[in-house]
């Protein structure tokens, strides 16, 4: 589960906590979200910022329902299209897992 703020005014989402939208300054509501999605893009830094280490994975996740994450797999880099879904991790980043969050089947 995460949880989206969206601006009433211009629709931006994103994750992390505002008291107002970033972009226009407009009033926000909150959003939960199952954190369901599918990658659209992966990628491996070998020689990524402090204070991470190489090799550094990143993935966009698409979110069920609208909005990208920019989250770090659990496992080996995804293909674009691997389901999925995305949780914040103790550390506060978000963490994508495949399979995870899947319906199970006939439900």
């Amino acid at each position: 589960m995460i949880v989206l703020e969206s601006c009433l005014k211009c629709d931006l989402r994103f994750v992390e906590a505002a008291s107002v939208c970033p972009e226009c300054g407009g009033a926000l509501t909150r959003e939960e979200r199952t954190g369901r999605g599918q990658v659209i893009a992966a990628t491996e830094l070998s020689v990524p910022p402090a204070p991470w280490t190489a090799p550094h994975r990143l993935v966009v996740v698409e979110l069920e329902g609208g909005g990208r994450v920019l989250a770090v797999p659990s496992g080996p880099l995804p293909g674009p299209g691997e389901k999925g879904a995305v949780e914040r991790a103790p550390q506060g980043w978000l963490t994508w897992t495949a399979g995870a969050g899947s319906p199970t089947r006939g439900g």
